[in-house]
């Protein structure tokens, strides 16, 4: 079984090792990493992104946080090549105002996340997680998570998800509180064949919970015949 996962804010691979090393046997997962690159807009990364997705079998394409709109893009414009779409705690639509693009995140992104942060937002009871974010956030530049944050606030992909032929699953962490469940919602509405998945835990659910976050996929997977 081929599975790709698109990391989130961070962009890099040290956040999934843990989702990564729980894979069940058979299970041959890729991470693709991001560019550190402020100009790497979603459209942009989808082109990067597409010569691996189509250069082997169809995959599980697993899509996280700020990768949500990649993973729907590219189901909805590789459709022979994605067999599945798992979007976990992520949206289709900006859940951020517009207003935010313009805050100065270049100066926050200099310094380490702060643990107070992390813990209401991200991570909520997990400790463990935080040495392994903040090394991650650590390894992409200032300017290019600046910009990842200003491409959230203006995206809008919900026109692709009808476009979508594969079957989808949204997994919605039950404690997020950084992506309220109104883009579950609004993902549902737009797309209504989409499974919903609900599970206790935090806005890192892959990070925080691994193994169980592979038990709810794979099992939603074999439901639905893939």
């Amino acid at each position: 079984m081929r599975v790709i996962l698109l990391p989130g804010m961070d962009g890099g691979v040290e956040l999934s090792e843990s989702f990564v090393a729980a894979a069940p046997d058979g299970c041959d997962v890729q991470v693709i990493a991001l560019p550190d690159d402020p100009a790497a807009n979603y459209d942009l990364l989808v082109q990067q992104i597409a010569p691996t997705l189509v250069e082997g079998k169809p995959v599980h394409l697993i899509a996280e946080s700020f990768s949500g709109p990649l993973g729907i893009l590219l189901a909805a414009a590789y459709p022979k090549h994605v067999q599945t779409l798992s979007l976990i705690a992520t949206f289709a639509k900006s859940p951020i105002g517009r207003w935010a693009a313009w805050l100065p995140w270049i100066l926050l992104f200099r310094w380490p996340i702060p643990a107070l942060v992390a813990e209401t937002f991200l991570i909520n009871g997990h400790p463990d997680v935080l040495p392994v974010l903040r090394r991650s956030l650590a390894n992409c530049s200032p300017a290019t998570l600046q910009s990842r944050v200003q491409c959230v606030a203006q995206v809008d992909v919900s026109d692709s998800l009808p476009e979508i032929q594969c079957p989808v699953f949204y997994l919605r962490p039950e404690q997020d509180r950084l992506i309220s469940r109104r883009c579950a919602n609004h993902i549902l509405q737009r797309l209504p064949t989409t499974h919903l998945i609900t599970m206790p835990g935090p806005h890192l659910i892959l990070q925080s919970q691994p193994a169980e976050s592979w038990v709810r996929l794979c099992r939603a997977w074999e439901a639905s015949g893939e």
